[in-house]
């Protein structure tokens, strides 16, 4: 089922008197106007924002009068931790199951992990800011960078030791490496810049490279990978500005691809379905957004226009979309369902940050020091 660009303003005409009434009285900027469930304001500057998968639990760290202070809330808004720290600018995270907390100072990379009641885990210096995040039901925290240069380290939460580095990995992977991702509980897909892809097993503090195959003979660069129902995705770009979708079995064989016009992005959260992103790299630029499932067949779409820039977000049930008009930088969200229904829309600020959780239906919109708190 195919989904052109939806027109808000038009009149809709309604059999139930109920219906109408609650079309009439509702902001015509917002479709799902009962979506926010709180709002609450911190003393100082929100400086960074951090939700759980499930969004149970949210990390917030702030900054006022050059003191720093981290906050864990959860769903109803309440407190769950609230510490004073002296290092400098703070970012972190928060497990739903183990409720442990890590939090980093983005200066000189010291990471601390404690539980709810502040005591402590362990503590380690981190080798680089890169993005972190736990692992296998929060035995592992790692850390990895693979925008302007690239590395790969994995820590034991209990300890704070170092047990994997990219680096020091004694198998055979490409030094031209230039993505990583981590897909579930155990791969990690590492790929370089020749269109060799890598699936790396890690268990039990041991790395095994599980295969490794080419995902293309001809000019072209890998963009981005992911999973779909335990499938293999790789979005490439080739010399002539067109992409290409390639859908691959676990030790590389493939099981179907798809020629795309433009150059394509992909995202992914290894589930029945995955998000593409493309733009027609014209004069026009103008943004497609696909949702297709797992065997590459279209489930809805988005059409763009030539005024509009679209960036993605997706959880495990909802497709998130900031749609910014290039002419006054205006920019709206618009929530779409598994299939293409619009269950949320709002208008944000400029300066407007937001967050959706990975496998619940939690957004989170902030400001300078407020947060609100919304379920689609």
């Amino acid at each position: 089922m195919l989904f052109n660009k939806i027109k808000y303003n038009k009149v809709i005409v309604c059999s139930s008197l109920l219906i109408v009434f609650i079309f009439i009285g509702c902001n015509d900027l917002e479709i799902n106007s009962n979506g926010k469930k709180w709002e609450y304001s911190f003393p100082g500057d929100i400086k960074n924002i951090n939700l759980s998968n499930s969004g149970k639990y949210i990390f917030v760290s702030t900054e006022e009068d050059n003191k720093n202070n981290i906050y864990i809330l959860d769903n109803k808004s309440k407190i769950i931790m609230n510490k004073k720290v002296d290092i400098g600018s703070i970012d972190g995270m928060v497990c739903d199951n183990c409720k442990i907390v890590a939090y980093r100072d983005i200066y000189n990379g010291v990471v601390n992990i404690t539980d709810f009641s502040d005591r402590n885990i362990s503590r380690f210096v981190s080798d680089g800011n890169g993005i972190m995040g736990f692992w296998q039901n929060c035995k592992y925290l790692y850390n990895y960078m693979d925008i302007d240069y690239v590395f790969l380290r994995i820590y034991e939460v209990s300890t704070g030791k170092k047990v994997f580095d990219l680096f020091e990995y004694k198998e055979e992977i490409s030094t031209s490496t230039c993505g990583i991702k981590f897909v579930n509980n155990e791969s990690i897909l590492i790929y370089d810049t020749t269109g060799l892809l890598y699936v790396l097993n890690y268990k039990d503090n041991v790395a095994k490279l599980k295969c490794k195959f080419k995902t293309y003979d001809y000019y072209a660069f890998i963009d981005r990978i992911g999973f779909v129902s335990d499938k293999i995705l790789v979005s490439i770009s080739k010399e002539d500005l067109s992409g290409e979708i390639l859908c691959l079995g676990q030790n590389g064989e493939m099981l179907w691809k798809k020629s795309m016009p433009y150059y394509c992005e992909i995202y992914s959260l290894n589930e029945d379905f995955f998000i593409s992103l493309f733009d027609t790299n014209d004069k026009k630029n103008i943004y497609y957004v696909i949702a297709m499932d797992s065997n590459g067949n279209d489930i809805w779409k988005y059409n763009g226009s030539s005024e509009e820039r679209v960036k993605v977000k997706l959880s495990k049930s909802n497709t998130l979309l900031e749609i910014e008009n290039k002419n006054n930088n205006k920019r709206e969200l618009l929530c779409f369902n598994r299939d293409g229904k619009i269950t949320f829309r709002k208008d944000i600020g400029k300066d407007v940050k937001y967050y959706l959780s990975l496998d619940g239906n939690v957004l989170i919109i902030a400001n300078v020091k407020k947060l609100e708190y919304f379920e689609l």
